[in-house]
């Protein structure tokens, strides 16, 4: 077992299917992670490394980017701010968290300015400033050298010492580097923009932080032509452009030519890390072929081991039990092992007996046990007899005690004691003497010594009397007896006084002598009265004959026997148990001891013999299994086994194979049709990490091909078993389990030599046979998910008269055209559709190593690798500068003479040809042979170099990106990176292009002298008014910064030349405008505009205050004032400005105050605000939304913790759930989970947004709700998103939803989406353009369609559906309305069960709203608010809301149409069937796993009002009268009342002690009357057991009907369970009894 369990964590590449049942019930699944924070290694992370430093927000790259909570850093913060307070993402106990404040103050600027910030007040050292001025490169994670950064976020530095009662920090935002330049892209602009109103909503006091550049720069005259005298003209004629030029270009006008420049370069260390096998498969790395994705591969080996994994698996019959083992054992020849620290002798019987059929292998176990049975009989019995013998001894002593007192015994009539009439023959009392030792000399002791102090008082009393009497009238016995009567009785009390009495009426010789020796006297009367043994002495009294002496000596027998004699006859009695207890307990202890030897010695002998019958073979280790009885449907008992057991499983030699995909970033994908932008791909992670690995077993599979459809994978396998080839068709996360399952999309029968071509575009995949010269050609169906023969048998022998030995043969992309290449270099271009080769023959290298088509399809490129030596490198090299020789014979180089993409050189000296200095070299290049497809003619078109390093040519790949760039991507392993050639195509036609116009100031003309290149002379210009210092002087492709403007017709140029410029001559210019920097500021009206100020629903927030902190500024404090001044009236202004433009209500804004100061007079005390951290975190993770699910590829798939993930797209079933609620499980909404958990208790309104792609539906729900919903004139949202607004009483949950009737989305996976919005929401806005076009009727359409869906369940679908028509003017409002409502009424009258009324209840509210410039589109919001409040909610609390959307999604996911009611039914009623047993065992459902250094336990609680099942206090007096009223009995919760495997005394022993050091100690009372209580006490406890579980049950069940089968059958199991525990109880009863 050791070694298979090195192995399974060794292979940790390997994928397998884990049930949940070894997983405990914990929702807070940290493994479910995904937060980018485990993506990146700490030496990549300077956050790591910075004391006090935590992320709270992170930009996660995406399809689109993401702004998430970094749960890591929030989990360090939370726990230390308060310790225990924050166990996963969804577990937080913000209760603790508000018991504790902090101090709050935001900042915000340049990175290098808040880095140098830091460094100034000691909070960093050096090292970590100059890390920090590093820009961060998303892709840098990957290099082989790792260089740390900072990801931009959201930060929060901490201030304060350890030592301050409250803790301060400043909240960072650390942008993306240039966000704040003017220039900045739309998408940095974004997440700036996004940031910065996160800023402002958790911190209300900001540091702006400016240097002198940022002064430099600002531009403080941007509002100039707002004076307090302008009117309308002179507003509209500011510089406030909204024309933006853009202009065609022909861009391609020249003749064919292909070219390369600089591409990508991606670093990725592992493909570095390859070590080729010599005698096994390649393991190269490989550039995955495919139109339009950049995806690459690496291989490794996995060697042959076997790796173990742990199962359920429940039968249903006893004979499904053994068929399990026989199939197991006998036929696949498996060996068998038991996990001996799990499984006990009870489950291995359950095995050996009903699954085995082994029973003989127990006899053994049986016989010792009932030995063992014996010898504890004989021991209880033992128990019993010296039970008996305790009374013995009572016997004894009374019979001793009459034997020796028997002159008093004789006259107690009225008290005879029960044991007294007794006898104890000396057989009797010689046993128990030598059973208990001294026992007999200890009653004698107790018997013959009369303890009372009054007896021994009047012993003493008679003896001086009668000594006395004698010495006086010795003669006279008359006069004696008078005189010993008389002193007996005298009135003295104290004796030495009455000796003294009575000795000084003697004569005087005697009186001096008694007088000096009364103590004298008494001691010797009391050494002599203790030498006469009190049963003589009773004789004596007696014999005297006095009646009143001798009745007052009976007097004190009978109060020493009733008191005294009895405690203590009772304390050797208990001297003599507590002796005997001792010895039973210990007697007890062995025969437990004995017992577990017994057990655990014939365990390990059945578990040896049965691992010697079975020891060979694949392992399975049996490691626990339930038997439990049930009734089938015939109401006939059998039993049903759940085996838990880890299995070993073989693995051949596997080959992984890991899928590595990259995507553009938002901000490239933007920039990408912008001249020279060459994009920088970034590699997907899946969850925690990168890429996915599949495994093929090489003893079964030949690797052969694979490309990329879209976001599918074609792979290619050839079957070494079977010969054939073998063809798999799916997305990543699903084509592992195709694979294991050998479940390919087609499988084909080739002869051996074969070659495979793909096409992408148009679905095309061809298979030419060598060995036959046939040609097969499949396509997929419009939809992809099928692949058809649609040119079959096509014999290339028909126009080669010979079967041609093929060795290229690849899809001309974007045709039908296939290009056929013979060893020898010839192609041959095939067209499919016309059956026939198509005219023109070229010759390639028929060394050519690689050949490709370019995806536009122009060009079918050969690379051959060629070794240069000596001359002919350099005659190359002079070649490549000769522009007037024929294009056929140029060898392109323009790219060698950028220096970092110089090809590797070696082996140089110094040469002379030609007179021209050469170097001779050796060198390995790659070259390009260009055939462009439409004229393929015989010789190459161009002939070039491909200008990268350390080149692979089998690697290459031709992919265009966004269908904009061409590259050719290939794999450097020496150095470990994914890169490119951007490559450029140039037809025989003209090609434009729609491009921008950047620079729009072209007046006049410039020249510059050479013998002064730094001046810039201007013909009809105007310099002073149209150029500023910093701007730049752009000609032609260089620019230059302008550092002075002399006139209107001169200016000063920086240092720097423009390389290709004529001089002396007058030439076009443009002016590209300087970098200002006002977007410091001009952020907070950036942030306002795109979001609310306030809404109706949220709260309304505190006024903002803003300091700007000069961080370089040498100047006196008069400058400070002016410049504060100069910001004030900025922001004023820009308020203005914005109220203006905007039309919004300014709200708090009114109160927004600005200061400024320097950094060397900044005190940041009395700066900070203080929150409640609670309260906080809360806000913060509110302000985030979270993407909860997408829809694509016609499917429904929610998302973990708001990012995608494989467990996210392919759950593990447990089937304790279904697949339904195993789905439901694995749903968790991150950050916001932990709120919704919070506010469970809270009424909820669920309000969502639809409608048309890009119609600002974000923007109205913002404005509506307060919520932070990304939008923007392009497609912004994807799936569905969730935000939260919390109020007193209410939490709001909004959702907003992508834009439907988008090219993007199928029908299909827009009726997910609609049936999800409907069913959840409340309300429902839906935004739609001002007409009712084709695309709203068929979204209608949809609508009805997907009214079906669901059943007829009453609490769904019963949202306010209100259509928001946007920017309709006052004018149109009736026309709109009018139309939209004729629209309506022919969908009523066509279908009576119309959408309408199924999916809204009748009810439609139109909204023909203004403009978003037109102060009445915010104002009007407060209509909806109206609409919202007078809907009722359909939850009643946020945890009924929780349950349904899991549900629903699940639902959707799975593709399960049925009703929601009866999934929640069904769902319901398998948890509670799940826990059912825990709770009846131990009164809670479940405990976290035992491992964790603090379990928790999850008591039994009602679903829906959160509320739990109540633990009352038992007061045990109420039951027992003989016990404190202060006593309650143990709570119920987490008492063992039943355990499997445990026998009752293991079980029952922990209630035994307590029921006798509680309530009865055995011995105390008869042993019927303490069996009688300790089994009312039993009851006690059971019944209060089974009342909660009963209490549990109903109330998780009550708002379902009764009737339902579920309902039934879950009662049913409970009655079940209680029989089993009420047994287990009376069996227990029943042992103790015996």
């Amino acid at each position: 077992m050791t070694k298979s369990s090195k192995n399974f964590q060794k292979t940790n590449q390997r994928s397998s299917w884990v049930n949940l049942d070894e997983k405990d019930e914990n929702d807070d699944q940290e493994s479910v992670d995904t937060q980018t924070d485990g993506l990146y290694n700490n030496k990549h992370d300077l956050c790591e490394s910075i004391p006090g430093l935590y992320r709270l927000l992170d930009v996660y790259k995406d399809e689109v980017d993401k702004i998430i909570i970094s749960d890591k850093y929030m989990k360090e913060l939370c726990n230390e701010i308060v310790p225990n307070s924050y166990r996963s993402i969804s577990k937080i106990r913000f209760e603790q968290l508000n018991c504790r404040q902090v101090f709050l103050i935001g900042c915000y600027g340049k990175n290098e300015l808040i880095a140098k910030f830091l460094l100034q007040k000691g909070l960093i050292d050096q090292s970590a400033y100059e890390s920090l001025l590093i820009p961060y490169n998303y892709n840098s994670i990957n290099e082989k050298h790792i260089i740390p950064g900072l990801r931009p976020g959201i930060y929060l530095k901490k201030l304060s010492s350890d030592d301050d009662e409250i803790p301060k920090f400043m909240v960072l935002h650390w942008s993306e580097d240039g966000c704040y330049k003017g220039s900045a892209s739309s998408f940095l602009k974004k997440n700036m923009t996004n940031f910065h109103r996160y800023l402002t909503k958790i911190t209300s006091h900001q540091l702006c932080l400016m240097d002198d550049d940022d002064l430099e720069c600002f531009d403080w005259q941007v509002f100039k032509v707002i004076e307090e005298d302008d009117d309308d003209e002179a507003s509209d004629s500011g510089d406030d452009s909204i024309c933006f030029t853009f202009e065609v270009k022909k861009s391609q006008e020249q003749k064919e030519n292909f070219e390369f420049s600089p591409g990508f370069n991606i670093p990725f260390q592992k493909l570095a890390q390859i070590s080729e096998c010599n005698d096994g498969p390649p393991l190269h790395p490989l550039v995955i072929e495919s139109e339009l994705n950049q995806t690459f591969l690496i291989r490794e080996m996995i060697p042959a081991e076997k790796t173990t994994e742990t199962k359920n698996q429940t039968f249903e019959s006893s004979s499904k039990f053994q068929d399990y083992f026989r199939q197991k054992l006998d036929v696949q020849k498996c060996s068998l092992k038991f996990d001996r620290n799990q499984m006990t002798i009870e489950k291995l019987e359950i095995i050996v007996k009903d699954g085995l059929l082994l029973p003989e292998l127990f006899r053994p176990y049986n016989e010792a046990l009932k030995s063992h049975e014996k010898k504890k009989n004989q021991m209880e019995q033992d128990t019993k007899n010296k039970i008996n013998d305790m009374a013995i001894m009572k016997q004894m002593a009374f019979q001793l005690l009459k034997k020796t007192y028997s002159n008093f015994e004789d006259n107690i009539i009225e008290q005879i004691n029960e044991l007294s009439d007794k006898t104890v023959d000396d057989n009797e009392i010689y046993r128990v003497e030598q059973t208990y030792p001294n026992v007999c000399a200890k009653l004698l002791a107790l018997v013959e010594s009369i303890t009372l102090e009054s007896w021994n008082d009047n012993k003493n009393r008679f003896i001086f009397a009668k000594e006395y009497a004698d010495g006086q009238f010795q003669d006279n016995v008359a006069k004696e007896n008078i005189l010993v009567y008389k002193i007996f009785f005298d009135n003295e009390n104290d004796f030495i006084a009455l000796v003294k009495k009575y000795t000084l009426k003697t004569n005087w010789s005697q009186v001096s002598s008694f007088l000096n020796n009364a103590k004298d006297i008494v001691s010797k009367i009391r050494e002599a009265s203790k030498k006469i043994p009190d049963g003589d002495f009773v004789r004596q009294i007696s014999d005297y004959g006095d009646e009143k002496i001798a009745a007052r000596f009976f007097e004190k027998y009978k109060d020493w026997k009733k008191h005294k004699f009895h405690e203590s006859l009772k304390q050797i009695i208990r001297d003599f148990e507590h002796t005997e207890r001792a010895l039973n307990q210990k007697n007890e202890s062995e025969l437990v001891n004995e017992n577990q030897k017994i057990r655990r010695q014939h365990f390990d002998e059945i578990c040896d013999n049965l691992e010697l019958k079975y020891p060979e073979g694949d392992l399975i280790m049996v490691m626990d299994v339930v038997r439990q009885i049930e009734y089938n449907r015939y109401y006939m008992k059998q039993n049903s086994y759940k085996l838990l057991r880890l299995i070993e499983i073989p693995h051949p030699e596997q080959l992984c194979v890991t899928i590595y995909s990259t995507q553009l970033g938002q901000e490239d994908t933007h920039e990408l049709n912008k001249n020279r932008h060459v994009p920088q791909p970034i590699i997907i992670s899946n969850g925690r990490s990168f890429g996915v690995p599949l495994e093929i077993d090489l003893e079964t599979y030949d690797f052969k091909h694979i490309a990329q459809f879209n976001r599918k994978f074609i792979i290619f396998l050839w079957n070494k078993i079977a010969h054939k080839l073998e063809i798999y068709f799916e997305t990543t996360s699903r084509l592992q389990k195709v694979l294991k399952e050998q479940t390919p999309l087609k499988k084909l029968s080739p002869s051996k030599n074969f070659v495979i071509s793909v096409n992408e575009p148009k679905g095309l995949m061809a298979i030419y046979d060598n060995e036959k010269g046939k040609l097969d050609a499949y396509s997929f169906d419009e939809e992809r998910t099928n692949l058809h023969l649609q040119f079959p048998n096509i014999k290339l022998e028909h126009w080669y008269h010979v079967i041609p030995e093929i060795s290229h043969f690849i899809f001309i992309k974007n045709t039908e055209d296939i290009c056929f290449v013979e060893r020898n270099g010839r192609a041959r271009i095939y067209n499919l559709t016309n059956n026939n080769f198509r005219p023109g023959i070229a010759q390639l290298p028929d060394n050519s190593n690689r050949v490709l088509s370019t995806p536009d399809g122009a060009c079918i490129v050969a690379f051959v690798k060629e070794i240069i030596h000596s001359e002919d490198a350099h005659i190359a090299e002079i070649l490549a500068n000769v522009t007037d020789c024929p294009r056929k014979l140029q060898i392109s180089s323009e790219i060698s003479k950028d220096k970092n993409m110089q090809p590797d050189g070696a082996y140089k000296q110094e040469n002379l040809i030609n007179g021209v200095a050469a170097t001779e070299t050796s060198k390995e290049v790659v070259r390009a042979h260009i055939f462009f497809s439409e004229n393929f003619t015989p010789n190459a078109s161009m002939i070039i170099e491909v200008p990268l390093k350390n080149l692979s040519v089998e690697l290459f790949q031709f992919s265009s990106i966004e269908m904009q760039q061409i590259h050719l991507i290939t794999i450097d392993q020496h150095d470990g990176s994914f890169q490119s050639l951007v490559t450029n195509i140039s037809r025989a036609k003209t090609k434009c292009g729609f491009e921008k116009s950047f620079w729009e100031k072209t007046v006049g003309r410039v020249k510059i002298e050479s013998h002064d290149p730094f001046t810039v002379h201007g013909q009809n210009t105007n310099f002073t008014n149209d150029i500023n210092v910093r701007d730049s002087l752009v000609i032609g492709n260089e620019k230059c910064q302008v550092i002075k403007v002399i006139s209107s017709n001169e200016l000063r140029i920086s240092n720097k030349l423009f390389e290709s410029l004529e001089y002396g001559k007058w030439i076009k210019f443009a002016i590209e405008p300087r970098t200002i920097t006002n977007r410091l500021l001009d952020v907070y009206f950036m942030v306002y505009t795109k979001y609310a100020i306030a809404s109706p629903i949220d709260r309304k927030d505190s006024p903002l205050k803003l300091t700007v902190v000069m961080m370089d500024l040498n100047s006196n404090e008069l400058d400070i004032d002016e410049y504060e001044k100069k910001f004030q009236k900025y922001i004023k202004k820009s308020f203005e400005k914005f109220k203006e433009d905007t039309k919004k209500p300014i709200d708090h804004l009114k109160e927004f105050k600005s200061t400024c100061t320097t950094m060397k007079d900044l005190d940041l005390e009395g700066k900070y605000t203080e929150y409640k951290f609670g309260d906080w975190v809360i806000e913060l993770f509110c302000l985030i939304p979270i993407q909860i699910a997408v829809a694509r590829d016609n499917e429904f798939i929610p998302y973990r913790d708001g990012v995608s993930t494989r467990e996210a797209e392919q759950p593990t079933l447990d089937d304790d759930f279904g697949l339904i609620g195993s789905v439901t499980k694995s749903i968790s909404f991150g950050w916001c989970e932990s709120i919704l958990d919070y506010y469970a208790d809270l009424k909820v309104k669920v309000i969502s947004s639809m409608g048309e792609q890009s119609c600002g539906k974000s923007y109205l729900l913002n404005h509506f709700i307060g919520s932070t919903f990304d939008g923007s004139a392009m497609r912004c949202t994807e799936g569905v998103w969730m935000s939260l607004v919390r109020t007193d009483d209410t939490l709001y949950v909004a959702l907003d939803f992508e834009g439907l009737s988008s090219i993007e989305r199928s029908a299909q996976e827009e009726t997910f989406l609609q049936l999800l919005n409907t069913a959840l929401s409340n309300l429902v806005i839906f935004k739609s353009q001002f007409a009712v076009n084709r695309d709203i009727s068929s979204m209608f359409q949809r609508f009805q369609d997907g009214s079906n869906y669901f059943g007829d369940d009453s609490d769904i679908f019963q949202a306010r559906f209100c259509i928001v028509i946007k920017d309709v003017a006052k004018c149109d409002r009736e026309g709109i309305v009018d139309e939209f409502h004729s629209k309506f009424a022919r969908i009523v009258d066509r279908e009576e069960d119309n959408f309408i009324t199924k999916l809204y209840r009748d009810k439609v509210c139109i909204y023909p709203w203004p403009i978003f410039t037109d102060k009445a589109f915010y104002t009007k919001i407060k209509i909806i608010k109206s609409q919202l409040d007078k809907q009722e909610s359909q939850y009643e609390n946020v945890r009924m809301f929780v349950e349904k959307i899991k549900v629903l999604m699940a639902k959707l996911k799975v593709c399960d149409w049925g009703s929601i009611r009866e999934t929640q039914i069904a769902l319901r009623t398998l948890e509670l069937k799940k826990f059912l047993k825990d709770a009846i065992s131990y009164g809670y459902e479940n405990q976290s796993s035992k491992f964790e250094s603090n379990p928790t336990i999850k008591c039994l609680m009602g679903r829906d009002d959160g509320i739990p099942i109540p633990d009352y206090d038992i007061l045990l007096s109420d039951t027992f009268e003989n016990v404190d009223d202060s006593l309650k009995l143990m709570p119920d919760t987490g008492l063992v009342l039943l355990n499997d495997g445990e026998n009752f005394v293991q079980v029952s022993s922990d209630l035994r002690e307590y029921f006798e050091k509680h309530i009865f100690v055995r011995g105390s009372i008869s042993d019927s009357e303490w069996m009688v209580n300790l089994d009312k006490f039993f009851k006690l406890i059971i019944n209060r057991r089974i009342r909660r579980v009963r209490e549990w049950l109903t109330k998780n069940t009550s708002k379902f009907p009764k009737e339902r089968n579920e309902i039934y059958m879950i009662n049913y199991t409970l009655d079940q369970e209680i029989s089993r525990l009420n047994l287990f109880w009376n069996v227990c009863h029943v042992k103790i009894v015996d």
